[in-house]
């Protein structure tokens, strides 16, 4: 466990939702009191970016660890060499599978337990960790996602990746990073996206 997925765990934990993230972490982050840190300014300055590489990155500097264990009221060591996600014993398949579904849009939930030949019911007690898919409907599921079965399972924890997971999620991610491109780079890159989704 790196110390990037504790902090998106404990973010993930106190319900904040994955677009802010970096928002709700650079606030905590900036919250905290510089008085100790080697600082003598009264308040830490973490930009976003700042707080992206902290979401991504698994090496982090000693001041910023404190920082984050001060701002989630966590051990150090707990912060940097736990796996906060195995010792919450977090069922890590039912929220997987919500993640994925999320993506679903209107009405996708009910055609997914349809193309399984589930009920409804059957997929929400999966959603909710009630009961567990039998394998042949999970080797389904992670074909209907395009996910690696066995990431599925529980050795990935989708619902905390920084990158976008689901259908929608990547849509999203695309028509943001378009929408802020610049018109002289839009309008030399428009003749390859033409071509690459035409």
């Amino acid at each position: 466990m790196s110390v990037s997925e504790n902090i998106r765990f404990l973010l993930w934990q106190a319900g904040i939702e994955k677009p802010y993230w970096k928002k709700s972490l650079k606030s905590k982050l900036n919250s905290i009191k510089a008085s100790g840190f080697g600082s003598s300014l009264s308040q830490l300055d973490y930009s976003t970016e700042d707080c992206d590489d902290l979401l991504l990155r698994d090496n982090v500097s000693e001041t910023d660890l404190r920082v984050v264990s001060q701002a989630f009221a966590i051990d150090e060591s707990e912060l940097k060499f736990s796996s906060l996600l195995k010792s919450s014993k977090t069922n890590v398949l039912a929220h997987n599978l919500k993640t994925l579904c999320s993506g679903l849009g209107p009405g996708g939930k009910t055609k997914l337990a349809e193309s399984l030949g589930v009920h409804n019911t059957t997929l929400s007690r999966w959603l909710s960790g009630t009961i567990t898919p039998d394998k042949i409907k999970l080797k389904n599921l992670s074909d209907f996602f395009g996910v690696d079965y066995d990431k599925l399972l529980n050795d990935h924890p989708y619902f905390l990746s920084i990158n976008p997971v689901t259908e929608i999620e990547k849509r999203d991610w695309l028509k943001s990073r378009v929408d802020d491109i610049p018109r002289e780079l839009l309008n030399r890159l428009y003749p390859a996206l033409d071509k690459l989704l035409n």
